[in-house]
């Protein structure tokens, strides 16, 4: 039987607590996004003065560290190296924006 692991509500938590505690002295306000492995969402925030536009670009950047199985920042590394873009992947949900980190347990991606 293969089993996979996924993120859960406690470890979300944790995560977005994580990148606000690391954010607090950059006077910006964020909007944090995590994902389950197959991009559903499992926790959001969205703090005061965050447009939409943020809201949507949180979003992005965790479904694509989820989908790919690395950081956006790393993707785009990639992608640039081997003459692609992000249309190669036919897909409207992924990014190459700074930002999208991805959650792994036991080498498996969680989020």
């Amino acid at each position: 039987m293969i089993s996979s692991l996924s993120v859960g509500l406690r470890d979300a938590r944790m995560a977005v607590e994580a990148v606000l505690a690391s954010a607090r002295d950059r006077h910006r306000s964020l909007a944090i996004s995590v994902v389950d492995a197959s991009g559903t969402v499992v926790y959001q925030v969205r703090q005061d003065g965050a447009t939409p536009v943020d809201v949507r670009n949180a979003e992005r950047k965790a479904v694509t560290a989820a989908y790919i199985g690395r950081d956006t920042s790393m993707w785009r590394l990639q992608i640039r190296h081997d003459g692609r873009t992000v249309a190669d992947w036919a897909n409207p949900q992924l990014t190459t924006l700074h930002g999208g980190w991805t959650l792994r347990r036991e080498s498996q991606v969680i989020g």
